[in-house]
């Protein structure tokens, strides 16, 4: 899929993205049937508050399309319980923009590629990983064939 206008990559801007990102998400959610939606206090809350494992101001991408928010990306690190240091790369777009996954999933990984550089040797093998439901085939198919395989599968269950 194609992308048609002028597509600029840029870092978060700060507060004023978020609506736009909120906007993105729910889009996103709503075309692939995730039932998680997101509001601007929530993501404002969460941004407002940086980890050493995630900072907006260096880990949150933003695709733009002729000027406007279409796609973002969050990276994010974590040392899990088996001993890895996974870096983790999200992808969102909205369903018209679908074709920006793959600038936005390569900006990510040189975010995770540079972080990972920063932190040095951390003493534990590194992973990078992503996400995607068996309903988003516009995130596995450019998953597989960046060379992502499927590890370990997780169940949203809801009442």
């Amino acid at each position: 899929m194609t992308v048609a206008g002028s597509v600029q990559l840029r870092t978060y801007a700060g507060p004023e993205d978020i609506p736009a990102l909120v906007d993105i998400w729910n889009a996103m959610a709503v075309a692939d049937g995730i039932n998680e939606r997101r509001d601007v206090e929530q993501l404002t809350v969460w941004y407002r508050n940086p980890t050493p494992h995630f900072d907006p101001w260096r880990d949150v991408i933003i695709a733009e399309v002729d000027g406007e928010p279409r796609g973002w990306l969050r990276h994010a690190w974590v040392d899990t319980s088996d001993g890895l240091r996974d870096h983790r790369v999200m992808v969102f777009a909205r369903p018209e923009h679908r074709g920006l996954v793959s600038a936005l999933q390569e900006a990510g990984e040189a975010r995770a590629r540079e972080v990972a550089a920063e932190q040095g040797d951390a003493g534990r093998d590194r992973v990078l990983s992503t996400f995607a439901l068996p309903s988003q085939t516009w995130r596995t198919e450019e998953l597989e064939r960046r060379g992502y395989r499927i590890v370990r599968w997780a169940f949203e269950m809801v009442r």
